[in-house]
């Protein structure tokens, strides 16, 4: 609504039915606050066309030190058989709190795949909710968050499996350290008339300091009878049975310790199937094969 009422311009990004985008789209959003409690709200409006297919990727950076507040909406329509990979990286200013809000309605036998990689920003929110509106539907959400200092990283999921025959897949990691926070709530909503629903959810946090607190809170709310659904977390700090192992083959602590984050995260990440996207945010968060 905040968004709504402030709103002056826009992206709007459409294909039309049957064309398939060979390359990503790129939208960069820079923030730079010339004084502090800077108020900026970009809005983005997706529509993809029966048969039509995109890969989008969509960032923001912040430059400088400016405490800012930028808040986003992106809305997503995809049409029968249509195909949406989204893309998100959020490298907000250290003072910066990043809000979004995603909603995105998916209709007959579409895809929406989603990836989040949470960076900067002293405060990062992002809210997702997808609407599995028509049967054969299938929507996965996946994401990182990386938090060190006072930083907060918070997903907020909900998926709504309105119809019969749709998939849901989500699975999201975070690396806490020093004394950062995180808010992983998945909710996943299946209604009585939703039938053959085949549902999963999972989060898992690496805690590499005594500080750092990860909250995770996976729901599912079911009231149809013949599905398939799960959901499952967990949360820890680092194996030092593993490390003193790693430690044994020659590597000093810190590079055992870097391997065993790495491995933590490589796998949600090789989920990205676009190679130069994926090789992009490799580079950023430090990954090595």
């Amino acid at each position: 609504a905040l968004n709504t009422a402030g709103i002056r311009e826009g992206v709007l990004v459409y294909v039309p039915r049957g064309v398939q985008v060979d390359k990503p789209l790129h939208l960069g959003f820079f923030s730079s606050a010339a004084s502090d409690a800077e108020l900026i709200q970009p809005r983005v409006l997706v529509v993809l066309e029966d048969g039509a297919s995109l890969t989008l990727l969509e960032s923001y950076c912040g430059l400088g030190d400016g405490t800012y507040l930028n808040n986003v909406v992106l809305e997503a329509y995809t049409g029968a058989n249509a195909q949406l990979k989204h893309v998100k990286v959020q490298d907000e200013a250290g003072g910066a709190t990043h809000v979004q809000t995603v909603a995105v309605r998916q209709a007959r036998d579409s895809q929406y795949s989603s990836f989040h990689v949470s960076l900067g920003g002293a405060i990062a929110r992002t809210a997702i909710t997808v609407e599995l509106a028509e049967s054969g539907a299938d929507c996965c959400l996946d994401g990182i968050y990386l938090a060190s200092e006072r930083q907060h990283a918070d997903v907020t999921t909900l998926i709504d499996h309105a119809v019969p025959h749709c998939t849901s897949r989500e699975y999201y990691k975070g690396v806490l350290t020093d004394r950062a926070s995180s808010i992983f709530n998945g909710y996943v909503l299946v209604r009585e008339q939703a039938q053959k629903t085949d549902s999963a959810q999972h989060n898992k946090n690496l805690l590499l300091s005594k500080g750092a607190v990860a909250n995770t809170r996976p729901q599912l709310e079911i009231y149809a009878d013949d599905v398939k659904c799960s959901h499952g977390s967990a949360s820890g700090s680092l194996n030092q049975e593993s490390i003193f192992y790693i430690m044994s083959r020659g590597l000093n602590y810190k590079e055992a310790r870097e391997l065993l984050i790495n491995g933590f995260l490589l796998d949600v990440v090789e989920k990205i199937t676009d190679n130069e996207i994926k090789n992009l945010i490799k580079t950023m968060i430090g990954l090595k094969e």
